[in-house]
């Protein structure tokens, strides 16, 4: 770590300001680009651990009321770790697969739901007539590999010039 007095400004109040509410026991860095946390506890052991908030001036705040909570934690019988994952909380699991093989149909009836049942924008009649159509084209276009093929297929399903949607 270098000395205080290589140290920025921002830096050296963000520890003035750590120092004075979680004590001295808690120090911060950088380390590649994010917040390094150095815990002393009170056997002389330490324990570090990077935070996953960016080393940035704009982030002092953020890094001040993680390290206070980190704190808090600790103070009510939590380890590093545990405090850390705290913080973050826990990992979130992808999405399982939707209803069909076709993501962008669920999407489309989705939105469907939303104009006729929340919104009442559009009537169920007029999503069937007119939108139904759209569904159909996005049945042919669905087994694109990436967002070009999908344009390209879905393009394809109507005529050059020609209007899409309620438009007539």
């Amino acid at each position: 770590m270098p000395s205080r007095s290589h140290a920025p400004d921002w830096v050296l109040g963000l520890r003035n300001q750590l120092r004075s509410t979680v004590g001295t026991a808690y120090r911060v860095c950088e380390q590649r680009g994010k917040a390094k946390l150095d815990v002393r506890f009170a056997d002389g052991s330490r324990a570090t651990t990077v935070l996953p908030v960016k080393w940035l001036p704009a982030q002092a705040g953020v890094i001040q009321r993680s390290v206070e909570s980190i704190s808090q934690a600790i103070a009510t019988g939590r380890t590093l770790k545990e405090a850390v994952a705290q913080q973050t909380g826990p990992d979130i699991p992808a999405p399982a697969i939707g209803h069909s093989q076709f993501p962008l149909l669920d999407v489309w009836e989705q939105f469907g739901r939303y104009k006729v049942q929340q919104t009442g924008q559009i009537k169920a009649s007029t999503w069937g007539d007119v939108y139904g159509i759209t569904a159909k084209h996005l049945e042919m276009a669905c087994d694109a590999s990436d967002a070009k093929s999908l344009l390209v297929q879905a393009g394809q399903a109507w005529q050059p010039c020609a209007r899409i949607g309620p438009y007539r």
